[in-house]
């Protein structure tokens, strides 16, 4: 597995043996399965790690505690959150904290002033800020925008998962770019043996049939499922294929009346989240990501570690730089579609 340490990203490097306290609303999607991942690199190199999370339910969060101590929170929100985060500085006194997102890092911030805490604080970016605020009204992209650059500059350290992350962040915090390192995502276990992927679970996968196109990601505005499904319907009259959605998420109504729509009930299939992802892309067809942006997709990585041909949006940033633009998979425009 890659073993990124948050010490990579400041001068003064974390010790040997310490406590880290990752402060998160909830582990899901592909940071919760980062967060999952990295928790018990940093308990095998010696470190205590507490996770404070506000929902601890969902299976990255179930895999994280086997090796740190859960400590919830009542609310991320700075009015709710607060109390329960400056009392647990102030007992822990936790070396360093590790969070993701504006509004927690800055409640952070604000936690640590209040209690008096020496603990550093580092912040992690998965997503290119400047298409998040571009699709904001203008207001709330000038709050944005201004909460920002006030909190982001104060971490002891800021870690970006790519490199077009990085830049971009650095470009919108008047940063220099020194101070936004990558570290990219811990996505493959070093163990990891493709011969040995669990069968997959669903009866289209290996079964002979149509081809199979997989999707595995949250089912949400930011995948653009909306032109996938349309562009899944234009291809059935050229090539008859089945179309797999494994995830879940807020769109699952709206994509499943899109499905009915184009009277695709019986080539679309969305079984919901699934664990065994690695071999349900080795036995796929094609793994496409239709994504309006993205940070480091995990499951462009974990594809191509499966052998699945892929096809990426060109989207910032993450796919450009996992497939070499091109090397590796088809990238293809951005979808305008509304």
């Amino acid at each position: 597995m890659i073993r990124p340490s948050i010490a990579g990203a400041s001068e003064r490097p974390l010790p040997s043996a310490g406590r880290l306290a990752v402060v998160a609303h909830q582990l899901g999607g592909g940071i919760g399965r980062g967060r999952s991942r990295l928790i018990p690199a940093f308990a095998e190199a010696g470190v205590a790690v507490d996770l404070l999370l506000v929902d601890a339910t969902g299976p990255f969060a179930e895999r994280a505690r086997r090796a740190a101590r859960l400590l919830p929170m009542r609310s991320s929100h700075p009015a709710y959150g607060l109390r329960d985060l400056v009392r647990y500085l102030r007992r822990e006194r936790p070396d360093a904290v590790l969070t993701d997102r504006i509004r927690l890092n800055r409640l952070v911030h604000h936690a640590r002033a209040i209690a008096g805490s020496s603990a550093r604080v580092y912040t992690s970016v998965h997503d290119s800020y400047s298409t998040v605020l571009d699709a904001l009204s203008a207001r709330k992209r000038r709050s944005k925008l201004r909460a920002l650059r006030r909190v982001y500059p104060r971490n002891d350290g800021i870690i970006a998962v790519s490199e077009g992350v990085g830049t971009d962040l650095a470009d919108l915090a008047d940063l220099p770019r020194e101070r936004v390192p990558v570290v990219h995502n811990p996505v493959i276990p070093d163990d990891t043996d493709p011969a040995a992927a669990e069968r997959p679970d669903h009866p289209w996968l290996g079964d002979g049939g149509a081809p199979v196109i997989l999707f595995v990601g949250r089912l949400e505005a930011q995948k653009d499922l909306p032109t996938l499904i349309d562009a899944f319907a234009r291809l059935q009259a050229r090539r008859p294929s089945r179309l797999l959605l494994i995830g879940e998420g807020g769109e699952r109504e709206a994509i499943t009346e899109r499905v009915a729509r184009h009277g695709l009930d019986d080539r679309v299939a969305i079984p919901g989240w699934r664990d065994d992802v690695h071999g349900a892309m080795a036995a796929c067809d094609l793994l496409v990501l239709p994504s309006r942006h993205e940070g480091l997709p995990n499951a462009l990585i974990e594809a191509l570690a499966a052998g699945a041909p892929v096809v990426a949006t060109d989207c910032p940033s993450g796919p450009h730089e996992i497939l070499e633009g091109g090397r590796y998979g088809r990238l293809v425009p951005v979808s305008l579609h509304d």
